[in-house]
Formats: structure tokens, C-alpha cells, sequence
């Protein structure tokens, strides 16, 4: 009996060291191993000085056969980088990890954040750094760049008397920025304004925010990295409160503004008795997760100007005076399968002019617009007496079976037919989705429709589209916001 007991527990402290054994990872020493990156080089876009960025990530992968023994993974430039390390788990001041195990097969991840310092000076500055791998006797790297950019930070500001903003450096906008009543705030050209989440531009005096061609204003969200790999978070609506125009008796002007990401791109507000006026002139406003443009009791002039992609009405009007010359409002919002967008489109048109209600007497003019979007129709006109409407629509293309009234005329109607016959979804714009080369990119295809319609006699007071591009070169003006232009070949 005592034998047997001794050969069960001698087999199974045999069985126990075998299986010991042969469970220990048996770790290779040959040099030409090497190890896979899920990227070669960790990119941060511009990081505001003294704000912490994003985390990023890398996946270091062993598809060899054999576990590998890392003597370290470390950043080179150790305690004094500007950026910082957790690798699997682990992190420390001096940004380096001794002695870690990756199995064959296996993988482990590494996460990344940097924070500059202030530079004192205007133009962003390129930090580098790298996180080196040690093993086998060799090395790997994988790089790591971002651009430090010192800003103003403007934190619950109200401008109290008139103020002229030179745009040496961007603004980082928290919480509501006020322009006070009697007030006139002037942008200056390249003037960069990035809002913090709910932050919003409230004016209750005026606004002059007049950029250029080459230099013009931007406003947008804070958020300057990507949401997925290669889509930034410009893609991504409401963001931000957006600018909100409150003076019944304001002068505003906008020339060359581009607007994105929030959750209403302008709201002007006026009364019956006072209504504000709104210029705006080679403007873009993208990207709402309710309206673009929305005016009560308003007069307002876009020219040159593209509104699109809004969940709501890309342009609303209630009361007052509107002109509209050379305008593309292009709603083609919707949840993408990769969820970049906090909200899904209404249904509602993509214009909306509603003289229903208590508001001023209602005007409104439309010449050599684009109106077009997903929905089956894209403009709603709503007034008592239809007929009687003063307004006047022409040499439009608008996105609907048919219009009634006096005021329509020479529109070119997109129907379901077009669309079905003549593939007008995807050559009546460059594309018309957040996939390929260009995002949302409403300039004209090749084969759009729109080419050549405009009304030339509109068109010469117009002689340039919103990028600059000439009009009359060719002596038959496209219409919407942009001529269409042949793609130049890199050389």
C-alpha cells in the first residue's frame, strides 16, 4: 500500500515538473527577430501649450514563434520629454519599463499623451521624441512629432467696448464669449477661434469678422485629433454652441469664415419692429447637429456661400428679407456606420422659408443656387397665400418634383427620376459622403448638372467663386458656390 502511494505522488511530481516545463515560455535570442508596430510614427496635430493632448496608441505585436525578452522599452529623450508613456499598464517619471515578457503570438500596448510648454512665440513649434525597444541585442523606434502652438485663452470673456482681435495667436474659447450691446467686435484676417465643448459666441452688439482668400477666420471645435484613424474630428457636429447674433439692431458682416462642427452654426435673432442685417460673403458653414443658418425676423445676404450637412435645416428663415446668389446648401447629413455624428438628420428640408406666424413682412431671393440633399424634397416654402409669396426664385436648381407659383422660374428640378436615370447622387458633387480623398467635397464633378446653368447676367456682378476660381472664363458660370474647374496633375 505504501508503494503504491509513493508511485502516485512520484508520478504527479513528474507529470507537475513536465507540464512546468513545457509550459515556460522559451524565449529566442536571434537578432533578426523583430517586432510589428501599429504605426511607425505617433502624429499629434497642434497641442495647445500647457493642455494635455489626447492618448494615442500603439500595438507592439510578436508574430514570431518564440517569446521575446525586452531588456527595455523607454523614450529617449527619458524624464525631460514633453511626452509620456504608459506601457501595458505600467509608467513611471522616467518613462521606461525594464525586463518585460511578450509571449509568441501575442501582443501589448503601449499609450501616449505629450504636453508642451510654452514657447513664447507665434508659430507652432515641432517636438520629436521616440520610444525605443531593446531586445535580442538590437533596437527599434517608433517615432513620436507634434506641433506645440501657444494660444489666448478666453474663459467666460465679455468684450465691453470695441475691440479689434489681429489673430497673432488662436483663441481657446471656455464657456460663452460675449460681445456686450453697442459693442463692435472686428476679426482680423487669419483670426483662429477653437471652442471648448458647449462654448458658444454670443453677440449682442456686432460682429465684423472679415477674412481673405488666403487668410480667412476659422471657428471650430478644440478637439484637433482624430476621432478614428484618419478622421478628424472637424467630421464631428456638436461640438460647440455656435454664434449666436442677438442685437435686433446689429450690423454683421462675415467674409471669407468658415464654420464647423457645432450644434448651430449662426443664429440671428431680430423683431418685429428691428430687424439686424447679416452679410455673408465666400463663407462655409458645416457640419450642425441642428441648423446652419437660422434667421428670425432678420435681413440676410449670403453670396459665394455653402451651407450643408446640418441634422436639422441647413437654412431656416422666419420673417424679414433674405438674398441668396450663388449658394450651395447641400444636406447629405446622416449617422455613418462609424458614428461620427452625435445626432441623425430630421425630417425636415434642407431650406425651410416660413412666413407662418408672427414675424415681419417676408422677402426672399434666390439666383443661381444648388439646393440638394437626401430627402425626396429639399425646399419648403410655407405661407398662407402661396401665390402671393414675395419672392423670386430663378435660375435655381432645387431638389423637388415641382414648385407652384409665379415667383419659380428657369429651375432646373431634381427629381427621383434624375437620380435613378442620370446617377445624380454621385455626380452632381465631388462626393457627396466622409469616404475617399475629399470629405463632403461640394464643389462640382465633371458630369454634374449644375455646370454651366447659372444665369451669366447674375453671375457678372459675381465674377468669382468662393475659392477665387473665375466664373465667366469660360463664358457659361456654373451654378452654386463653385465653378467647376479641371484637376490640375501633379507634377
Amino acid at each position: 500500500m505504501k508503494r503504491s502511494v509513493f508511485y502516485i505522488v512520484f508520478s504527479l511530481l513528474l507529470m507537475g515538473s513536465l507540464c512546468v516545463t513545457s509550459c515556460q515560455e522559451v524565449y529566442s535570442d536571434d537578432p533578426s527577430m523583430e517586432l510589428s508596430f501599429s504605426v511607425d510614427t505617433v502624429r499629434f496635430d497642434t497641442v495647445f501649450t500647457s493642455i494635455g493632448s489626447a492618448t494615442a496608441q500603439v500595438r507592439v505585436r510578436n508574430f514570431n514563434k518564440k517569446a521575446i525578452y525586452l531588456d527595455y522599452i523607454r523614450l529617449a529623450g527619458g524624464s525631460s520629454s514633453y511626452f509620456r508613456l504608459n506601457i501595458d499598464g505600467m509608467s513611471n517619471a522616467e518613462h521606461q519599463v525594464t525586463g518585460i515578457e511578450l509571449p509568441a503570438k501575442d501582443s501589448l500596448f503601449i499609450f501616449v499623451e505629450v504636453t508642451v510648454d510654452p514657447l513664447n512665440q507665434a508659430a507652432p513649434i515641432l517636438v520629436e521624441d521616440e520610444i525605443i525597444f531593446a531586445y535580442n541585442g538590437k533596437k527599434q523606434e517608433v517615432r513620436l512629432e507634434a506641433y506645440g502652438q501657444d494660444m489666448e485663452v478666453l474663459r467666460d470673456y465679455t468684450f465691453s467696448s470695441d475691440t479689434t482681435l489681429s489673430g497673432v495667436l488662436p483663441y481657446l474659447v471656455y464657456g460663452d464669449l460675449v460681445v456686450d450691446s453697442a459693442v463692435t467686435l472686428t476679426l482680423n484676417p487669419g483670426c483662429r477661434f477653437y471652442y471648448h465643448r458647449d462654448a458658444r459666441l454670443l453677440v449682442k452688439g456686432s460682429l465684423k469678422a472679415e477674412g481673405t482668400k488666403d487668410a480667412p477666420i476659422t471657428m471650430k471645435a478644440d478637439r484637433l485629433d482624430d476621432i478614428f484613424v484618419n478622421i478628424s474630428y472637424d467630421f464631428v457636429d456638436g461640438q460647440w454652441g455656435g454664434i449666436w447674433l442677438l442685437n435686433p439692431e446689429g450690423n454683421h458682416s462675415l467674409k471669407h469664415v468658415e464654420i464647423n462642427s457645432g450644434i448651430d452654426g449662426m443664429v440671428v435673432v431680430g423683431t418685429l419692429s428691428s430687424q439686424p442685417t447679416l452679410l455673408l460673403e465666400n463663407c462655409k458653414i458645416h457640419n450642425f447637429s441642428r441648423y446652419g443658418l437660422a434667421a428670425e425676423n432678420a435681413d440676410v445676404t449670403s453670396v459665394n456661400t455653402e451651407i450643408s450637412n446640418c441634422a436639422g435645416y441647413c437654412v431656416y428663415m422666419a420673417g424679414g428679407k433674405h438674398t441668396f446668389i450663388h449658394n450651395t446648401i447641400a444636406n447629405y447629413f446622416s449617422r455613418t456606420t462609424i458614428a461620427i455624428h452625435s445626432a441623425t438628420r430630421q425630417d425636415q428640408v434642407s431650406v425651410c422659408l416660413n412666413d407662418v406666424g408672427k414675424t415681419s413682412p417676408m422677402q426672399s431671393t434666390f439666383y443661381n443656387c444648388i439646393i440638394a440633399g437626401t430627402r425626396r424634397s429639399e425646399f419648403g416654402l410655407f405661407t398662407p397665400f402661396e401665390q402671393q409669396y414675395n419672392g423670386v426664385f430663378a435660375h435655381n436648381m432645387i431638389q423637388t418634383d415641382s414648385l407652384n407659383g409665379p415667383q419659380f422660374n428657369q429651375i432646373k428640378y431634381l427629381t427621383m427620376d434624375d437620380y435613378i436615370g442620370e446617377k445624380v447622387d454621385s455626380t452632381l458633387f465631388r462626393n457627396i459622403s466622409y469616404e475617399g480623398e475629399a470629405y463632403y467635397d461640394f464643389t462640382l464633378d465633371s458630369l454634374s448638372l449644375a455646370r454651366d446653368k447659372a444665369d451669366i447676367s447674375i453671375a457678372e456682378h459675381y465674377q468669382f467663386d468662393r475659392l477665387g476660381n473665375n466664373r465667366l472664363a469660360d463664358g457659361k458660370p456654373d451654378l452654386g458656390a463653385y465653378e467647376y474647374v479641371v484637376d490640375t496633375p501633379e507634377k
